[in-house]
């Protein structure tokens, strides 16, 4: 082996070791920003035979955001609280994309599918929240990796739900968010900080209305008689 040669393979080995010492010296790696793309999956949320079925319901328009806003990351008395992540998520049925990073509270985020037994049976609260909140609390539904989309929004009709639904058909909320099961609802502050996750359902009027008065601060009188 020539001295050129021998050289070249130092600083071969050299570069590499400083490559891996890079990858294991303990850093946060940094969460990459997502917006789904139809190819993602294989289900299809906006058509239009989905968007004649929601013309049909009482669904709201999805949430306008202000970008400006962006993720949240930092530390309250010690303790990481982190905003939702980065991901741009389409409206089920049709409509405008959402930045889950970019929604600002007092709102709770509820993942769920149609198929969810829980989920069916928890919907109505979230509504009665939505309806007797008078904007003081929002409520954002995700239908989350649902094979029928379309049975979604046939509930959504069948129930007379308000609250505006986004869809995430690939899971791309899954690893960021911890979702093992469904229903998982946050509760985000007006800052953007998930400040509770509710795993697995709620189970009552007064259930959610002491949910969210501790997580939230926001008392509700006529919600399940509490106040």
């Amino acid at each position: 082996m020539t001295a050129t040669r021998r050289v070249s393979v130092l600083l071969a080995l050299v570069v590499t070791g400083l490559m891996l010492a890079a990858c294991g010296d303990g850093a946060e790696p940094q969460r990459a920003a997502y917006t789904f793309h139809r190819e993602d999956s294989g289900i299809k949320v906006d058509t239009p035979a989905l968007r004649a079925l929601k013309s049909s319901t009482l669904l709201a328009p999805c949430p306008v955001t202000d970008p400006v806003d962006g993720a949240v990351d930092g530390a309250v008395d010690g303790a990481v609280e982190d905003g939702l992540p980065d991901l741009t998520l389409p409206c089920l049925g049709g409509g405008r994309a959402v930045d889950l990073a970019d929604l600002r509270g007092p709102l709770l985020v509820n993942f769920w599918a149609q198929s969810c037994g829980p989920c069916q049976d928890e919907s109505p609260l979230l509504e009665e929240l939505s309806r007797s909140a008078d904007g003081r609390v929002g409520v954002v539904g995700v239908d989350f990796i649902d094979p029928m989309p379309g049975l979604a929004i046939g509930f959504a009709k069948q129930l007379g739900l308000s609250y505006p639904q986004l869809a995430d058909p690939a899971g791309a909320a899954k690893a960021p968010l911890r979702i093992a099961a469904l229903p998982y609802t946050f509760f985000v502050d007006p800052s953007g900080r998930i400040t509770y996750t509710q795993i697995g359902p709620i189970e009552s009027s007064a259930q959610l209305s002491a949910l969210v008065r501790e997580h939230l601060g926001v008392r509700l009188r006529d919600l399940g008689g509490s106040s």
